[in-house]
């Protein structure tokens, strides 16, 4: 399921990442948090979901990834802002 959801999101997403990207992150952040990034090239909009997993005794942040259909996989979050730094976003980070 992860492989075939990478692929969608490389092939859906590869040309936006190329360019800026900002995101957005929602929820507290304790032991999950959502993820909402903005492809300004490609004005493509990924919502998707970390999750914080304990390995061997260490914390580590994964990626929810569960999105086998190239459709869902791209298509944007309707309850997402169309702009990044939007209502109830509590963090912006440009890169």
């Amino acid at each position: 399921m992860a492989q075939k959801t990478a692929e969608n999101w490389i092939k859906g997403f590869g040309a936006g990442a190329r360019g800026r990207v900002t995101g957005d992150f929602y929820d507290d952040g304790s032991e999950r948090q959502v993820v909402v990034l903005y492809f300004q090239d490609t004005h493509q909009v990924k919502e998707f979901t970390v999750r914080l997993d304990g390995a061997a005794g260490r914390e580590v942040w994964r990626v929810l990834m569960k999105s086998t259909d190239f459709k869902d996989a791209t298509q944007a979050p309707g309850w997402a802002p169309k702009e990044p730094g939007g209502t109830g976003s509590t963090m912006k980070n440009d890169n």
